[in-house]
């Protein structure tokens, strides 16, 4: 009853401890981050069928890829509730390429079209530009909903 996802029942087990240790320092190889112009969107690696764990920046990498200082984005989080970052252990801030895309919309409406913040504002309310915090309300409206059918069931 074994098929070809199975270990064969002849393994030893200092053969698997070989093939696992192979696999890890085969991913040990491979970069954390790839510069955003190697990046490529969420494509499986054929040869080992693993998916690249998305992009990940510091305020910094984002700070001197859209030439802003680093206050500028902190000060735009706390008026633009499209821009959400997450925040990893420390507490430091990890933007997304999707982060990163949000940024570089807000500063051409800001430098470009001369759009005051509220009007920028405005302009991505209506082109539907959500960050976390809208995602995570929507997420939460619907667990209610879901919670109230549940119980009306």
């Amino acid at each position: 009853m074994s098929d070809s996802s199975t270990v064969p029942d002849s393994a030893q087990p200092a053969d698997l401890f070989s093939q696992a240790m192979s696999t890890e320092s085969n991913m040990e190889d491979r970069p954390t981050s790839a510069s955003p112009e190697d990046a490529e969107d969420d494509v499986t690696d054929t040869e080992s069928g693993d998916r690249p764990r998305p992009e990940r920046y510091t305020i910094g990498e984002v700070a001197e890829r859209v030439d802003l200082e680093a206050h500028v984005l902190r000060y735009w989080e706390s008026e633009f509730e499209h821009l959400s970052p997450g925040k990893d252990a420390a507490g430091r801030r990890i933007y997304t390429e999707a982060d990163v895309d949000i940024v570089q919309r807000i500063q051409h409406l800001l430098k470009e079209e001369m759009y005051t913040i509220a009007g920028a504002r405005a302009v991505l309310d209506r082109e539907g530009v959500h960050g976390r915090k809208a995602f995570r309300d929507q997420l939460q409206d619907l667990r209610d909903f879901l919670v109230r059918l549940q119980q009306q069931l």
